[in-house]
């Protein structure tokens, strides 16, 4: 790195028949797994230049074409200089018609600490999925890793056409997961079933009942029932169904909650609401009301529900920060801090939902353990098709929240997506400035 084109240049132009020639460009120093958010410089054609073309921008011009790159455009690359004269047959300048100064492209800071993001994508290893840090008190992303990735230099250096086949043989490279997947959140979502629950006062969370293994919640669902998992014997209240992830316990409550209400409190969320954002992203989807099954499903997060892990990890937040609240993601630092949303929950409900995630953390004997008491967390895993799942963790500390989402074949559990999370708390993330 610290080898300069000088000393390159003179011992390679010495050899017989060697030419060196100088060019400038980008270089991305970062993990493949970052490549989606920070995206690359190429050749632009003249339906990707956009806006670009009226500051005098032309087809093969180098511009942004995708992530943070292509958001940032107009601030990167400034404005190209131009100059109409008038020169004699030797190529004199006789005169000047008009000018335009050159406008010089500005700096962009980030929300993001690279040096987090390394502990991240290591954390994260071969698994396709992503990981997602995010600062809950300002709404910053502190560090986002999505995988598979891509070598952004391979697009400034000139791609070929066998290495642009073998990224689309990948799954999906392109994909920023921790943005634009859409995914059931499966048990992360019971947190707030709970709160809806909790809001619409139609149970007494201390009061314990035994859930069957599999239970149905009328008499019209035919053959269909909802499975819990294998769990100790007896009876449980909010805090050990929390704690054991227990789907009956959930799909009870949502029915006490009723579809208008839950579908009410869901889009105080954010569901299908636009976000304020500085990359594209997907908005969640809730689904249909189609019957109390449907209803039940989506208490614990299947039914039809899809969200993002962005939009989840706000949505934690409201809890994290006590004041339920969901803040504006912020990826560039000159954006001022705010709220994307204000919810109506109560005081007291959220903090009794922080004790709740605080005891489904608490011990190595419960599932989202991750080897610190101070840690509140929930597991969850969702079926996307008949032969894959997602396993979710979802958990706050200290000033940060993190969110873990792997894809994989059902031998895939929540406890691969909390050994991620572990390593990635035992690799010192939770320090809040680890540098650059």
């Amino acid at each position: 790195d610290s080898v300069t084109w000088a000393q390159v240049r003179q011992p390679a132009t010495a050899l017989p028949g060697v030419l060196a020639r100088a060019r400038t460009g980008r270089v991305y120093n970062i993990p493949l797994s970052l490549s989606q958010t920070i995206g690359y410089i190429g050749r632009g054609e003249a339906e990707q230049l956009g806006e670009l073309a009226e500051l005098g921008f032309e087809p093969g011009d180098l511009v942004g074409l995708c992530g943070l790159e292509q958001a940032c455009d107009r601030t990167l690359a400034g404005r190209p200089g131009q100059v109409i004269d008038i020169r004699d047959e030797n190529n004199n300048t006789l005169s000047v018609v008009a000018q335009r100064p050159v406008i010089h492209g500005e700096d962009v800071v980030t929300t993001l600490d690279l040096r987090k993001i390394r502990v991240m994508d290591a954390a994260l290893g071969d698994w396709p999925g992503s990981v997602l840090l995010l600062d809950f008190a300002q709404g910053d992303i502190v560090g986002v890793v999505s995988k598979p990735g891509f070598d952004c230099n391979l697009f400034v250096q000139g791609i070929s056409s066998a290495q642009y086949e073998e990224l689309l043989a990948l799954d999906s490279a392109f994909l920023n997961r921790a943005f634009n997947g859409l995914y059931p959140p499966g048990s992360v979502f019971k947190p707030f079933t709970a709160l809806m629950a909790l809001e619409e006062d139609v149970f007494e969370p201390a009061f314990s009942w035994d859930t069957p293994r599999q239970w149905q919640g009328g008499s019209d669902w035919g053959a269909y029932q909802v499975t819990r998992v294998i769990r100790p014997p007896g009876p449980v209240d909010l805090w050990a169904a929390m704690r054991w992830s227990d789907n009956v316990y959930f799909a009870d409550l949502g029915l006490k909650v009723g579809w208008p209400a839950f579908a009410a409190y869901v889009r105080q969320l954010g569901f299908e609401e636009p976000m304020p954002f500085a990359l594209s992203y997907e908005k969640s989807q809730l689904g249909g009301e189609e019957g109390s099954v449907l209803l039940a499903d989506t208490s614990y997060g299947q039914g039809k529900m899809l969200t993002t892990p962005l939009h989840l990890a706000l949505m934690y937040a409201a809890l994290a920060r006590g004041d339920g609240i969901l803040p504006r993601p912020r990826l560039l630092a000159d954006e001022a801090p705010g709220q994307w949303l204000k919810t109506d929950f109560d005081q007291d409900n959220l903090e009794l939902l922080d004790g709740v995630l605080a005891y489904a953390a608490s011990d190595s004997t419960a599932l989202a353990w991750v080897d610190s008491s101070t840690v509140r967390g929930k597991t969850g895993t969702s079926e996307i098709s008949r032969t894959r799942q997602i396993a979710w963790y979802i958990c706050y500390f200290d000033d940060y929240l993190l969110v873990v989402t792997l894809e994989g074949d059902f031998s895939l559990s929540s406890t691969h997506a909390v050994q991620v999370a572990r390593e990635c708390l035992n690799s010192g993330i939770r320090e809040k400035h680890l540098g650059y």
